[in-house]
């Protein structure tokens, strides 16, 4: 009984390409099934390994305290730096007035004509924040060598003037130049 259905396989086999095609086609499909299996255990292996070593360097970091104490010194002694170049916490509209005035002191001695300084956003702080912003935008005529002192002079500037956008309009008649400016004010009573 055996024999005779090997042979029908085997008579099927021999006559019939589609019989040939239909069995490439299921040993295609179970080999590419294998490899998607295979696949799915090497990214699961990939992510443990992952998260052992992140474990494993959070534990190293959390387990030496001196680490943190030497990044504690690193931010108090930038704050240290910076303290120079803030706006004193005095009143605000008196740093407004006073960042405008520092400005315009600037453009002139740039050789740059202003054509407009304005606060734009007055940036609200927490209650119990060490620092708070003042948002300046300035428009003036565009020169080249004007422009470049300007900004060389903004980053010798102190107090400090942050600038946080450039804007060349070329196609405006004169060409102008638009910054947006922020002063940073050291509040009273922070401690900073």
């Amino acid at each position: 009984m055996q024999s005779s259905w090997m042979e029908s396989l085997r008579e099927q086999w021999q006559s019939s390409h589609w019989v040939r095609i239909g069995f490439g086609v299921v040993v295609v499909l179970i080999w590419s099934e294998g490899l998607l299996r295979l696949g799915d255990l090497a990214a699961l292996e990939r992510k443990a390994a992952t998260e052992s070593v992140l474990k494993s360097q959070s534990e190293a970091l959390a387990g030496d305290p001196q680490l943190w104490v030497e990044r504690t010194l690193q931010a108090e002694a930038a704050l240290k730096a910076w303290q120079p170049r803030l706006w004193p916490g005095q009143d605000r509209g008196l740093v407004e007035a006073q960042a405008q005035d520092a400005l315009r002191a600037l453009a002139s001695k740039t050789g740059l004509n202003v054509r407009d300084i304005r606060v734009v956003q007055e940036v609200e702080s927490t209650p119990k924040a060490a620092y708070s912003a003042v948002r300046l935008r300035a428009t003036f005529d565009h020169t080249r060598a004007g422009t470049l002192a300007l900004l060389s002079q903004l980053s010798e500037e102190r107090p400090l003037l942050v600038v946080d956008r450039v804007a060349l309009r070329l196609a405006a008649q004169p060409p102008q130049l638009e910054l947006d400016l922020r002063a940073v004010i050291a509040v009273k009573g922070s401690g900073a």
